[in-house]
Protein backbone atom coordinates (compact mmCIF):
# COMPACT_ATOMS: atom_id res chain seq x y z
CA UNK A 1 0.00 0.00 0.00
CA UNK A 2 1.56 3.20 -0.60
CA UNK A 3 0.84 5.97 1.93
CA UNK A 4 -1.49 8.92 0.76
CA UNK A 5 1.20 11.79 2.62
CA UNK A 6 -1.16 14.32 1.76
CA UNK A 7 -4.01 12.98 4.16
CA UNK A 8 -5.04 15.31 6.86
CA UNK A 9 -4.63 12.87 9.26
CA UNK A 10 -0.96 12.19 9.49
CA UNK A 11 -0.98 16.10 9.48
CA UNK A 12 0.47 15.83 13.17
CA UNK A 13 3.00 12.77 12.44
CA UNK A 14 4.33 15.32 9.19
CA UNK A 15 4.71 17.75 11.93
CA UNK A 16 6.53 15.97 14.64
CA UNK A 17 8.72 14.88 11.63
CA UNK A 18 9.46 18.50 10.69
CA UNK A 19 10.59 19.00 14.42
CA UNK A 20 12.63 16.12 14.85
CA UNK A 21 14.48 16.57 11.37
CA UNK A 22 14.06 19.47 10.08
CA UNK A 23 16.68 19.18 7.13
CA UNK A 24 15.63 15.49 6.21
CA UNK A 25 11.71 15.41 7.07
CA UNK A 26 10.83 15.39 3.33
CA UNK A 27 13.66 13.40 1.74
CA UNK A 28 12.64 10.94 4.17
CA UNK A 29 8.89 10.95 2.86
CA UNK A 30 10.50 10.69 -0.62
CA UNK A 31 11.89 7.41 -0.15
CA UNK A 32 9.42 5.91 2.06
CA UNK A 33 7.06 6.62 -1.01
CA UNK A 34 9.76 5.38 -3.28
CA UNK A 35 9.94 1.98 -0.97
CA UNK A 36 6.44 1.47 -1.09
CA UNK A 37 5.74 1.92 -4.65
CA UNK A 38 8.23 -0.10 -6.06
CA UNK A 39 7.21 -2.69 -2.59
CA UNK A 40 3.10 -2.84 -4.58
CA UNK A 41 1.53 -3.98 -7.45
CA UNK A 42 0.66 -0.10 -8.24
CA UNK A 43 1.49 2.03 -10.52
CA UNK A 44 1.22 5.62 -11.32
CA UNK A 45 -2.34 6.66 -13.03
CA UNK A 46 -1.12 9.59 -15.24
CA UNK A 47 0.44 7.89 -18.48
CA UNK A 48 0.26 9.18 -22.04
CA UNK A 49 2.17 5.80 -22.97
CA UNK A 50 -1.04 3.19 -21.65
CA UNK A 51 -2.03 1.96 -25.04
CA UNK A 52 1.54 1.45 -26.12
CA UNK A 53 2.06 -0.41 -22.43
CA UNK A 54 -1.15 -2.55 -22.87
CA UNK A 55 0.63 -3.82 -26.28
CA UNK A 56 3.57 -4.79 -24.22
CA UNK A 57 1.71 -6.92 -21.81
CA UNK A 58 0.59 -4.40 -18.97
CA UNK A 59 -3.07 -5.04 -17.53
CA UNK A 60 -3.92 -2.00 -15.79
CA UNK A 61 -7.48 -1.46 -13.49
CA UNK A 62 -8.75 2.11 -13.05
CA UNK A 63 -7.55 4.72 -10.94
CA UNK A 64 -7.18 2.91 -7.13
CA UNK A 65 -10.87 4.96 -5.56
CA UNK A 66 -8.72 5.74 -2.45
CA UNK A 67 -5.68 7.20 -3.77
CA UNK A 68 -6.37 8.29 -7.83
CA UNK A 69 -3.05 8.96 -8.16
CA UNK A 70 -2.61 4.99 -8.98
CA UNK A 71 -3.82 1.80 -10.46
CA UNK A 72 -3.25 -1.59 -9.83
CA UNK A 73 -1.18 -3.12 -12.42
CA UNK A 74 0.42 -6.20 -13.72
CA UNK A 75 3.73 -6.58 -15.39
CA UNK A 76 4.96 -8.32 -18.66
CA UNK A 77 6.16 -11.91 -17.24
CA UNK A 78 9.70 -11.37 -16.00
CA UNK A 79 9.37 -8.06 -15.63
CA UNK A 80 9.82 -6.14 -11.98
CA UNK A 81 9.73 -2.26 -10.59
CA UNK A 82 13.30 -0.65 -9.52
CA UNK A 83 14.38 2.20 -7.39
CA UNK A 84 16.96 4.94 -8.64
CA UNK A 85 19.40 4.48 -6.60
CA UNK A 86 20.22 8.56 -6.99
CA UNK A 87 16.90 9.89 -6.76
CA UNK A 88 14.12 9.19 -3.95
CA UNK A 89 11.08 10.55 -6.88
CA UNK A 90 12.30 8.53 -10.01
CA UNK A 91 11.86 4.28 -9.47
CA UNK A 92 11.66 2.15 -13.22
CA UNK A 93 10.34 -0.98 -14.21
CA UNK A 94 12.91 -3.02 -16.15
CA UNK A 95 12.09 -5.52 -18.67
CA UNK A 96 13.23 -9.62 -17.99
CA UNK A 97 16.36 -8.53 -19.29
CA UNK A 98 17.29 -5.39 -16.60
CA UNK A 99 16.86 -3.25 -19.47
CA UNK A 100 14.64 0.05 -18.23
CA UNK A 101 11.54 0.36 -20.17
CA UNK A 102 8.83 2.61 -18.00
CA UNK A 103 10.14 5.73 -15.78
CA UNK A 104 7.54 6.76 -12.82
CA UNK A 105 8.19 9.87 -10.83
CA UNK A 106 6.45 9.70 -7.46
CA UNK A 107 6.56 12.78 -5.35
CA UNK A 108 5.53 11.79 -2.05
CA UNK A 109 5.59 15.48 -0.02
CA UNK A 110 2.31 16.28 1.44
CA UNK A 111 2.39 19.65 0.25
CA UNK A 112 3.07 18.55 -3.34
CA UNK A 113 2.09 14.52 -4.22
CA UNK A 114 1.92 14.07 -7.37
CA UNK A 115 3.16 10.89 -9.67
CA UNK A 116 3.24 10.15 -13.14
CA UNK A 117 5.10 7.53 -15.62
CA UNK A 118 6.07 6.88 -19.41
CA UNK A 119 7.36 4.59 -21.55
CA UNK A 120 11.21 5.54 -22.19
CA UNK A 121 11.73 4.68 -26.04
CA UNK A 122 15.01 4.93 -26.64
CA UNK A 123 16.32 1.70 -25.13
CA UNK A 124 19.76 1.25 -22.96
CA UNK A 125 22.80 -0.61 -24.78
Amino acid sequence: MITDTSDEKLAFSHLLMGMTNPNGWVEELESQGQRELVASDMVPTKCSDDEALERMGFVFAKADTTDPLFRHATLPDGWKKIADDNSATWSYIVNDVGIRRVAMYYKAAPYDRRSSMHLIKKLET
